[in-house]
Parts: C-alpha cells; structure tokens; sequence
C-alpha cells in the first residue's frame, strides 16, 4: 500500500471560468445559504476573476473593492453603494 499521497488544497475559484459557473455558484449560495452565504460567494467569484476585473466595472478601485467583502462591511449594500452599475 501507497502511503505517500499528495494533498493539494481545493480552491472554488478554479472552477469558476465562465459565466455559467458564475451564475450556478451564486444560484447555489442563495439556495443553500441565503443573503449571508452571498458574500462568501462574492469573494470567490471576485478570486476567480480577479478583483481589479472586478472593481474596475464597478468604477471602484481594489481597495475598496476589498473593504466592501470584509467581514466588517455591510454586506448587503457597501461594496456597490454609489455604483452606476447598479443604478
């Protein structure tokens, strides 16, 4: 028997490589977690494709963009308040 087993750490990032993971990661965190699981997601997928790919769109710049995922941040509403975005 083999004993020397290569372990390597799972990052949900890595799968998430186009639009339809995206929308299935954040699909699934709403059904299984609600609002509170959705800023997790949002890290990831921030992760995924990178933070400045994110922020950017957003007219945030990075550290903002980290601010607003914190755990301190108001997670609902702070990483789009006074985002055309979403206006």
């Amino acid at each position: 028997m083999n004993r020397n087993r290569l372990v390597t750490s799972f990052d949900p990032a890595d799968f998430l490589d186009t639009p339809e993971m995206v929308r299935e990661q954040v699909h699934q965190t709403l059904e299984e977690e609600g609002l509170e699981g959705l800023n997790r997601a949002l890290i990831v997928i921030a992760h995924a494709k990178g933070m400045q790919a994110i922020a950017e769109p957003a007219e945030l710049n990075r550290q903002d963009l980290y601010k607003g995922l914190s755990d301190e941040a108001d997670r609902a509403t702070a990483p789009f308040r006074n985002n055309s975005l979403f206006a």
